[in-house]
């Protein structure tokens, strides 16, 4: 057995399979198995997802269960509002505890939760932008907008900007969006790892998002195994070769420049990201280089510098207004 301990997180959304798979990795003895679960947030039950395998985990492994009933994140009177709602469920624990709030006083602004109706996601948009329009500047400067899908986040960015309330989008996401910045991380990872073929066929898709593709990357590494260079330096070549457009040509001269130890990291970055930012980038791109610029700014902080590579972009107002008050 080549790891003692098992973790599941989310078990909650596992399926059938997934759950057969786990019994058979296990075997009839391997029983140091730890499942992180929650009853009531089983919300993918089209997808397989039920309360029933949570209570077949712990029949199946003899499980003990340990209940984590503190809530760290929201306000006392929103945690107290979310157990008066989830009691009606009917499948969950009998014997589970409500959850508590860490913070241990209430808020001292009155009303907290508000349930308001609109007849089409538009209207909505439109009358939270115009309650949001009404807010004095340093309420509307603390407040956010939260959504699960982006294309609802973007209306409601619309229908603010419509009342004149600058606003932009802030997503949690694993990797960048735009394929700018997904070849920028990628060039970079294949200097440092220059046989990583699979970050290799990252950055050859990312670049063609953007730019004419200027090589294939079957050729790519055929014609590298043939003269005996890296992947990224018979790239480099194709794509000098191509005669690519602006910003494309430039981005790739800096990375070329870069690789060869002509330029440092910082001043790499820093003009690649500015040739990004001069030809009217897209709302991915847009928000991509806001999150490089705050990632960057909270590194430097951390590491106690006062700027890093990001920071003339930021402050230089290619992405600095709206951002900063909503």
């Amino acid at each position: 057995m080549v790891y003692r301990y098992w973790l599941v997180d989310e078990f909650q959304d596992t399926n059938s399979a997934q759950y057969a798979l786990l019994r058979r990795m296990a075997g009839k003895d391997f029983r140091q198995v730890f499942a992180v679960a929650d009853d009531d947030q089983t919300i993918y039950e089209w997808n397989g997802a039920s309360v029933g395998r949570i209570n077949a985990l712990v029949k199946d492994f003899d499980c003990e269960v340990l209940q984590l009933p503190t809530n760290f994140r929201c306000p006392r009177r929103i945690v107290e509002a979310a157990n008066r709602l989830v009691v009606y469920n009917v499948r969950r624990y009998v014997s589970k505890r409500p959850a508590e709030s860490a913070q241990r006083s209430h808020s001292p602004n009155g009303r907290q939760i508000r349930c308001c109706v609109f007849e089409t996601d538009k209207d909505e948009a439109a009358g939270i932008a115009s309650e949001i329009a009404r807010m004095d500047g340093a309420v509307r400067h603390r407040t956010l907008v939260l959504a699960r899908a982006r294309s609802l986040l973007e209306s409601m960015r619309d229908a603010l900007q419509a009342k004149d309330v600058p606003a932009t989008l802030l997503m949690r996401r694993d990797d960048f969006a735009s394929p700018e910045m997904r070849w920028l991380v990628a060039c970079l990872k294949q200097i440092d790892r220059p046989l990583d073929l699979r970050n290799m066929a990252v950055l050859v898709g990312a670049f063609g998002g953007f730019a004419p593709s200027p090589i294939e990357l079957n050729d790519l590494v055929s014609r590298s195994e043939a003269s005996g260079t890296t992947c990224l330096s018979v790239w480099i070549g194709a794509a000098r070769a191509a005669g690519l457009p602006s910003p494309a040509a430039d981005v790739v001269d800096e990375i070329a420049d870069f690789a060869v130890g002509k330029k440092r990291l910082e001043s790499t970055i820093r003009r690649a990201l500015e040739h990004f930012g001069n030809n009217d980038p897209d709302d991915d791109l847009k928000d991509d280089l806001s999150a490089w610029c705050r990632l960057t700014q909270e590194i430097g902080t951390m590491l106690g510098q006062s700027s890093l590579v990001s920071v003339p972009l930021c402050r230089g107002g290619l992405l600095s207004g709206g951002g900063r008050d909503a």
